[in-house]
């Protein structure tokens, strides 16, 4: 199950430090040439390399995503096994463990490092069954309230009248 995009990753991460993480090699990777890669714009300016560099770049943080996912799912499989459902609770957690996976900091000091094992920290919590996910949609027999049916009644006054 997908709990975060490239998009959510974009939106909450400077484009400047993950094209740095994402393509250490490569400078000319940079937060407009990542931006136009991410978003489907034009690339027309960059050179063939740049945009090679680009696409690269935007593999690392892909497959970055996909072991975070991997990682979250590895958690809460034993609780949650039908991982079809998404919530937007884990959200937070599994960007924290994708740009982890990119940084791969040493120091244990470091925000990403700090945020990284807060995030196992709650996903364990969530295994031991601590915290528990929300629904990500209301149950339909319990949102309407409850409904009751049965057949109608076989033996009535009027039905056992004569005996």
């Amino acid at each position: 199950m997908t709990y975060a995009t490239l998009a959510d990753l974009a939106s909450r991460y400077s484009l400047r430090d993950l094209a740095q993480a994402a393509a250490p090699d490569a400078p000319d990777v940079d937060e407009a040439l990542l931006k136009a890669t991410l978003g489907g714009g034009a690339r027309t300016t960059y050179t063939a390399a740049q945009r090679a560099a680009a696409d690269a770049a935007m593999a690392r943080l892909q497959q970055a995503l996909d072991d975070a996912h991997a990682e979250v799912n590895g958690w809460i499989a034993g609780r949650y096994p039908d991982l079809s459902m998404s919530s937007a609770a884990l959200l937070p957690y599994t960007l924290d463990v994708a740009v982890y996976r990119l940084f791969r900091p040493a120091d244990s000091e470091d925000p990403h490092m700090v945020r990284y094992k807060a995030a196992i920290k709650w996903l364990q919590d969530v295994a031991r069954g601590m915290i528990d996910l929300p629904s990500p949609t209301p149950d339909p027999d319990t949102s309407a309230g409850v409904t009751i049916t049965a057949p109608s009644r076989v033996f009535t006054a009027g039905a056992l009248e004569r005996y």
